[in-house]
């Protein structure tokens, strides 16, 4: 675990001390007509997990000494099987709270823009809300199954919202009612390699037409969208900090780059022991793809064509008295794919497929020179 990691799983820790001291005192506290509340809206960051931005309520409140933010994206590094839980669709996020200040100056020093949009609600819609989170907070509401579309830091501060409006946020609005595949792939724009895998491991019931607000960026186009009654639900926006861009892109998280590493792979498939690293390697992952999507709780993980890419049979290509058979259903395989998977989904694993369909060529080939 990296420093960055090691100082935010800290910080966390002390927002959950915080935040049960402070439950008990403000269970009771009612509003003042000067209270605000705000969503605030946080850029990528650097780690996998921040690439997609965040989501937090702030709620303001100067005659009660109030000026807090509520984190639904909390989660514990140290939890047993973490990395399992995740991807089983088992682990436990939780919601805490923070002082303002503190959770500014932790953005700003992790260079992630920050974003304020105060809300057009009425006192009670306020209190309703805030009154809903202190519930959150004090019960076991507070802890909640991570989930990558349906259940996140976003859909949290969603579900708060259209409970008390008087009618649901927007949804349809330029650039959300594309499929699920691509609104996450735009997030990922400069992570080929993330986007890849990300890709590989989501099925096809991602390539649907979105219909909910499940991205940070997402969620403050939906508000500005947005009406409370007859007025915009957007009062005010506030942007705190920009982004400083990094002038030096990386090129080897590229399409391009992997592009390469393949021709090179391909350049090098006569070699018998390059074929067997490779088809087990495949093997490997068609595999994990398998167990992954039997096994997770996890809707976006399920139903994977992935499966026909990346299939297990790869491993009995070894076998002599198989090959030819195994040989012809692996390309076969890949053609149900083709027509099977998103065109989305097919531009980007397009380098892999296309150095998977070499490679059993090279098979195929030598089996028809010997054969002459």
């Amino acid at each position: 675990m990296n420093f960055k990691i090691l100082k935010y799983v800290k910080q966390q820790v002390l927002v959950l001390v915080c935040c049960f001291s402070f439950v008990g005192f403000s269970q009771n506290i009612k509003l003042s007509d000067n209270a605000q509340v705000s969503v605030l809206t946080c850029g990528s960051g650097e780690e996998m997990y921040a690439l997609f931005g965040h989501n937090a309520i702030r709620i303001t409140d100067n005659l009660n000494g109030l000026d807090v933010v509520y984190n639904y994206g909390m989660f514990d590094f140290s939890t047993p099987n973490f990395y399992s839980k995740f991807v089983k669709g088992d682990l436990l996020y939780t919601i805490g709270l923070e002082n303002y200040n503190d959770f500014l100056s932790s953005y700003i020093h992790y260079n992630r823009s920050i974003n304020e949009q105060y809300l057009n609600l009425t006192l009670e819609q306020k209190q309703a809300i805030f009154d809903k989170i202190q519930h959150q907070l004090a019960t076991e509401e507070r802890n909640y199954q991570y989930k990558f579309i349906d259940n996140n830091c976003t859909t949290k501060i969603v579900d708060l919202l259209n409970e008390v409006l008087e009618k649901p946020i927007e949804t349809q609005f330029e650039g959300n009612s594309d499929s699920q595949r691509k609104i996450l792939n735009s997030s990922l724009t400069n992570h080929y390699f993330e986007k890849l895998g990300m890709n590989l491991l989501f099925g096809i019931n991602v390539d649907k037409d979105n219909e909910k607000v499940f991205l940070p960026e997402k969620l403050m186009q939906s508000i500005s969208n947005s009406t409370n009654g007859n007025q915009r639900l957007e009062q005010n926006d506030i942007s705190h900090y920009e982004r400083i861009e990094n002038s030096s892109k990386s090129n080897w998280n590229t399409i391009y780059f992997f592009s390469i590493i393949c021709l090179i792979l391909a350049f090098l498939s006569r070699i018998k022991f390059i074929q067997y690293i490779f088809f087990f390697s495949v093997g490997i992952l068609g595999t994990v793809i398998l167990i992954v999507s039997l096994f997770t709780s996890h809707s976006e993980l399920v139903w994977n064509e992935s499966l026909l890419l990346f299939n297990p049979l790869y491993f009995f290509l070894g076998i002599k008295k198989f090959r030819n058979v195994i040989t012809k259903i692996l390309g076969a395989s890949i053609i149900l794919f083709l027509i099977i998977a998103s065109f989305e989904k097919t531009l980007i694993v397009l380098p892999l497929l296309l150095l998977e369909l070499f490679y059993l060529y090279q098979l195929l080939r030598k089996k028809i020179e010997k054969k002459d």
